[in-house]
């Protein structure tokens, strides 16, 4: 069985996720390591990005080691089903809803701003998690109100979305304007901050 030498660990490879990601073991336990190239401007940016999102207390798998000098880091395995195939089943339940404004205000207060794309997401034990690795600093135009919101509701830019990722909705469950908008509106006053 190969290995992967990380920070004096043996991480045993179980799977090759794809071209540079792994499910390894290390310990009885399993966690998801990617490689990255050591020592480059996009190494280091996302190493920055990494730590940012993992202290900003954002609902992510937990980074457990960077290897700068090798070229990885190893983060725990959270397995569960994206956001997207779950949007092209059923609507988004409203204590995600709420899990979602509160990931958007630890990242806004952390200064940063995520991908709010349904596909850069997955629910894990009614958990949503952020599984990208993706943020820049906080930008008002790009937060989760201004350009990612709709995505989330049963729109008819939701249904676009799905589309482009070669999901099907049932088309009974894209709502008039009003009515998607009043929900969306109710949401807002409820649980955004």
């Amino acid at each position: 069985m190969e290995t992967l030498r990380i920070k004096h660990r043996d991480f045993q490879i179980i799977e090759k996720v794809s071209d540079n990601v792994f499910k390894c073991s290390y310990k009885n336990k399993v966690y998801l390591v990617t490689h990255f190239e050591p020592h480059t401007s996009s190494a280091d940016e996302l190493i920055y990005n990494l730590e940012r999102i993992f202290s900003s207390g954002v609902s992510s798998p937990k980074l457990r080691f960077i290897d700068k000098k090798s070229g990885y880091y190893v983060r725990d395995l959270v397995e569960g089903k994206k956001v997207i195939e779950y949007l092209g089943e059923t609507d988004i339940t409203e204590d995600q809803l709420q899990q979602l404004f509160n990931n958007a205000f630890l990242a806004k207060i952390k200064g940063i701003t995520l991908d709010y794309s349904p596909d850069k997401w997955i629910i894990a034990d009614e958990r949503l998690i952020y599984i990208d690795t993706y943020c820049t600093k906080y930008d008002e135009n790009s937060d989760l109100v201004k350009s990612y919101l709709r995505l989330w509701f049963p729109t008819t830019e939701m249904e676009k979305y799905l589309q482009k990722y070669g999901i099907s909705i049932d088309k009974n469950r894209i709502k008039d304007q009003y009515s998607v908008n009043k929900q969306i509106v109710l949401m807002l006053c409820k649980y955004y901050k």
